[in-house]
């Protein structure tokens, strides 16, 4: 199964840990993930722009990391940039461009099975499935918020959607969202600590 997108992640085998990170300054600023194994790391595998999170196709052999253009620019539609990286070779692969929100992160989540992942934006409140096979972006679709990250049970065809107060199942069989299930609000930490 796929780990949620964050900014580090653990292959199947628990041999080697992938953590994303940036370099440079504004005028040569670009993303790494660093591959970490036991105690030290091992030569970084650059990708565009600033990355968010990165997460691992099932097999463990292709990771995707999910980067944004930093500092954003004010846009229409803003694009977020998802990165295969084939892991054995430690080479990028041809990246997909998502639309995403210029002022909320991305992640994404890749289905059991390996053939499809997801998408999320913090702000824009839609889900966009990556065709994982043609690397191609399909119909975007609408959950009501912001998600901030999807999971999976394995070999389940239900992901869920998880927002600040509530989950949403999403069928993958035919890419819609089913009834939202209200829980209470997660806190804003910022806010309580004011």
């Amino acid at each position: 199964m796929g780990q949620p997108g964050s900014g580090i992640v653990v292959t199947p085998d628990s041999k080697t840990v992938y953590a994303v990170g940036t370099e440079g300054g504004l005028k040569d600023f670009h993303g790494t993930v660093t591959p970490i194994q036991q105690d030290h790391a091992l030569r970084p595998i650059f990708v565009p722009q600033s990355p968010d999170g990165i997460t691992l196709a099932p097999d463990g052999r292709t990771g995707y990391v999910v980067s944004r253009r930093w500092p954003p620019r004010a846009s229409k539609h803003p694009r977020d940039t998802i990165t295969p990286i084939n892991l054995r070779s430690g080479t990028t692969l041809p990246p997909v461009m998502v639309r995403g929100s210029s002022n909320g992160f991305g992640s994404i989540a890749v289905a059991p099975g390996g053939k499809t992942a997801y998408f999320l934006d913090t702000l824009l409140g839609v889900v966009t499935p990556i065709h994982l096979a043609t690397h191609t972006a399909g119909r975007p679709i609408l959950s009501a918020k912001g998600s901030y990250t999807m999971l999976f049970g394995q070999g389940a065809s239900i992901g869920y959607l998880i927002e600040s107060d509530g989950v949403v199942p999403l069928n993958t069989a035919t890419n819609t969202t089913l009834p939202r299930i209200k829980l209470p609000a997660v806190m804003d930490w910022g806010e309580a600590v004011r």
